[in-house]
């Protein structure tokens, strides 16, 4: 079954919100959002070259100034990227995996596995 974009929406919510604790408020949700990231189709399809690229408004700067979002947040983005392409290897797809049910255990132990790097081309299938 194909996510509808209102469930599409929910996951990216569920995803931001409770496996990456980056609610409402969060640079990185509102950095997203901002730049049109709404769904978790927008995502997981984001390139390197957009993750890198990503700014977020400093409203404490003078003149809010627009700032390289901070590397970690920009790592927690690529490193879901590689869970989703994990779990592809793994035979879960985007529209059979019930998104909503991943946790912050499910993402923190594919982190602190060696499948999850930051270069991509180093992606380790799992076995």
């Amino acid at each position: 079954m194909v996510l509808t974009r209102p469930q599409a929406r929910l996951s990216f919510n569920h995803v931001m919100n409770n496996v990456f604790g980056h609610g409402d408020d969060s640079v990185l949700k509102t950095t997203l959002l901002s730049e049109g990231f709404q769904d978790i189709f927008d995502l997981i399809s984001m390139g390197n070259e957009m993750i890198d690229d990503l700014r977020f408004q400093d409203t404490l700067s003078i003149g809010q100034e627009s700032l390289p979002l901070p590397q970690y947040l920009k790592n927690t983005v690529s490193a879901f990227k590689q869970f989703f392409l994990h779990l592809h290897y793994k035979g879960e797809t985007i529209c059979d995996y019930d998104w909503m049910a991943i946790t912050q255990d499910d993402f923190g132990h594919f982190i602190l596995s060696p499948h999850c790097t930051f270069a991509p081309k180093d992606l380790i299938p799992p076995d």
